[in-house]
Order: C-alpha cells, then sequence, then structure tokens
C-alpha cells in the first residue's frame, strides 16, 4: 500500500501542549498555529469586497532546501487561505511567469485540487472553478498599475466569496 502524501504540512500536533491551547477563537490564534509552519503568516485586506471576508491569510513560504525552487532564489511563493479555498501562487519577477494551484478543503474527504494554471502575469490568467455542487467560479491574477493582484470570484460550500487580494 502506498504511504500517504500530501501537498500540504501536517500540522505538528506536539508543538502544542494541551487540547485548549489548539481552540481557534481568533484570527491571531490561526497566527500563532500557522508559525509553526515557518515563513510570514499575516493577514491582508480584502480589496473590491463582494462577499466573504474582509481579510484573508496569506502565508509567504520560503523553498525547501534541496528542491529544484530553493536554487533559484527569485521564485516568489505565497499560499492565501479563502474561506474553504486554499490558493497557492508561484511567480518569477523575472519572468513574469506564474502558476496558481487551487485546492478544495471538503469536510470528512479532505483537500482536492481543483485547478491549475500558468501563464504570464503581463498577461494576466484566469481559471473557472468547480467541483459537483460543492464549488463553482473563477479565480485570476493580473498585473494593474506596478501591482499584481489575485481576484476571485465563486461559491464553495452554500457561501459567496468574491474580492480582490494585493500580492505584491
Amino acid at each position: 500500500m502506498a504511504a500517504y502524501s500530501s501537498s500540504f504540512p501536517v500540522f505538528p500536533i506536539d508543538h502544542i501542549s494541551f487540547a485548549a491551547d489548539r481552540a481557534i477563537v481568533s484570527p491571531s490564534d490561526v497566527l500563532l498555529h500557522l508559525k509553526a509552519f515557518g515563513g510570514d503568516v499575516v493577514t491582508t485586506p480584502v480589496l473590491d469586497h463582494v462577499h466573504g471576508p474582509k481579510e484573508v491569510y496569506v502565508h509567504k513560504l520560503r523553498p525547501a532546501t534541496g528542491s529544484n525552487l530553493a536554487d533559484d532564489s527569485n521564485i516568489q511563493l505565497f499560499k492565501y487561505g479563502i474561506g474553504p479555498l486554499q490558493v497557492s501562487v508561484a511567480y518569477n519577477p523575472e519572468s513574469t511567469g506564474i502558476q496558481l494551484q487551487l485546492f478544495l478543503n471538503v469536510p470528512i474527504i479532505g483537500t482536492v485540487q481543483v485547478g491549475n494554471i500558468t501563464g504570464s502575469l503581463k498577461d494576466g490568467v484566469s481559471l473557472k472553478i468547480g467541483y459537483g455542487s460543492l464549488l463553482g467560479g473563477e479565480v485570476g491574477a493580473k498585473l494593474d498599475g506596478g501591482s499584481a493582484y489575485l481576484t476571485y470570484s465563486f461559491s464553495a460550500l452554500g457561501k459567496q466569496f468574491g474580492g480582490k487580494v494585493k500580492i505584491f
């Protein structure tokens, strides 16, 4: 039987000593728990807010030592948490190449990849997403006035999400 593999790190349960410490009551609790993974975790405001939270979590990742990305220090990695959708962004400022990978956190089933697109940030990229009746909509990235933005409009698990978040 093959070993289970995940593109997301498994939370180090032994990092927290008591079950009560695992309770997430406020956004600062989430940030505290995510810091165990390394990288910078912050909240960022949603611009052009339509539906969903007015802030989303962004995790600026450091490429793992020994990975092909660690050798290319120009690659910038970000992971956004927008409701049950996680958007991983890899950007190369030299070529303006960008890759978006989208994952849906489905109750009981777990994390499911629902989309992947690669292109040029100059031209912009946009991806229509769907996963049965659980997810439908669109996510994209574009350059606007020297800044890059992640745009989204989707419904997931019966809730609406829409807005724009500055990547850099």
